[in-house]
């Protein structure tokens, strides 16, 4: 054979060997676009990679081959609210059948969606809809105490935390949170941006709103706070303490009792309004009868309480005023141990939670007490007293 025969034979085989290759490789491909798991593994490379318009065209792909699952769904809501579209994403998400297994997920995602565009009572919806249909969903429980905190509804953040000590051992920090929610100092300037930009967001989030005047009420804003308050109508009790607080700042006494007279008298905000309008008029039996069912409703409220012992004081009842001033002094000394655990350094003391059970416990927060003492037990399983406060507090009562 020549050598041009050799050459033409082996180009031949070569190009056949190509087009083998080239056939396999084409194979391949048909398979994979008509493999479900192949398009969802490529969907969710897509996602990843923030290939929107991708994503979504390997999940039409696939909703040709079979009927849509909502594992499938979550992944198309992904790829609507990557691309912008987060309504059609929301509806997505809400739209999985709560008899779906995947259900209590995809509302936690809806609410995610809702809280990452400021809309908090869209949010909050979803995420009470989210352990509705799954309570042992620690995340969804985690978004409402971060929404409760924000807004500032102490009795809300108090039960997502306590139905949380019972599936995790809440850390350091969760405690924490939980132990300042029920300080005075809770509401500060820091989260004035978010409480103004959730509102931007949504107009009608009533509870933001109420938020943000109390962070401008406490800064001195007073035009602000009352300019914040006008679409709230003049029956919302929240929003009558926060006015009634405000005309009482600017000596206006006439305009806060008229305020408090249309009020209703079980509210702990109106009732510490009202007992400071009697001090400032020397009516210490009313100041007394005021303050009495502030310190019941919020029995933490540190204003409270020692507003209270001046009034008994003034009113000749020097014991119980004594009793109210020594629980001030406990709430004090909590409020000082809070300070030392915002120190980074103070994380490595371990025999902060144990003092802060001790603080906690002193002051009637007895949930809070127990996940301090056994935070403290965590970090020394040798910590006797923390042991007998954990005793101390889950023992059954006294004849039941």
């Amino acid at each position: 054979m020549s050598g041009r025969a050799q050459r033409a034979l082996v180009l031949s085989s070569l190009a056949a060997g190509l087009l083998g290759v080239g056939a396999i490789v084409v194979a391949a491909r048909v398979r994979q676009a008509g493999n479900p798991d192949a398009l969802i593994a490529q969907a969710k490379q897509a996602i990843q990679a923030g290939q929107w318009v991708r994503a979504g065209s390997l999940l039409d792909r696939l909703a040709a081959l079979r009927k849509p699952t909502a594992a499938d769904a979550l992944l198309r809501a992904e790829a609507k609210n990557g691309g912008g579209r987060t309504d059609e994403a929301v509806a997505i998400l809400t739209g999985v059948p709560a008899a779906d297994p995947l259900a209590a997920q995809a509302r936690l995602r809806a609410g995610q969606v809702e809280r990452e565009r400021h809309r908090l009572r869209d949010a909050e919806v979803a995420f009470l809809d989210a352990i509705r249909l799954d309570p042992h969903l620690i995340q969804a429980r985690r978004e409402l105490i971060f929404l409760y905190g924000m807004q500032a509804r102490r009795a809300e953040l108090s039960e997502q935390f306590r139905a949380l000590a019972g599936f995790v051992e809440l850390t350091f920090d969760d405690l924490f949170f939980w132990t300042t929610s029920h300080q005075d100092v809770w509401i500060n300037t820091a989260i004035q941006p978010d409480l103004e930009r959730y509102l931007a967001a949504d107009p009608a989030d009533r509870w933001s709103r109420l938020a943000l005047a109390q962070v401008l009420l406490k800064s001195g804003q007073l035009d602000e706070a009352e300019r914040v308050l006008r679409p709230l109508p003049s029956s919302d009790a929240e929003a009558m303490a926060v006015r009634a607080q405000i005309a009482l700042d600017r000596s206006r006494r006439d305009e806060a009792q008229a305020i408090l007279e249309a009020a209703p008298a079980e509210h702990p905000a109106l009732a510490l309004v009202r007992g400071q309008c009697a001090m400032r008029q020397n009516d210490w039996p009313t100041a007394v009868t005021q303050l009495r069912i502030a310190v019941r409703l919020e029995p933490c409220s540190q204003e409270a309480v020692r507003s209270l012992a001046l009034a008994l004081r003034q009113t000749g009842n020097e014991s119980e005023a004594t009793a109210f001033l020594e629980q001030a002094g406990r709430l004090r000394t909590l409020t000082g141990l809070i300070e030392r655990a915002r120190e980074t350094a103070a994380r490595n003391d371990r025999t902060l939670p144990r003092r802060l059970a001790a603080a906690c416990e002193a002051v009637g927060l007895r949930d809070l007490a127990l996940g301090w003492y056994r935070l403290a037990i965590r970090y020394d399983v040798l910590d006797s007293e923390a042991q007998r406060g954990v005793f101390r507090l889950t023992r059954p009562a006294h004849g039941t």
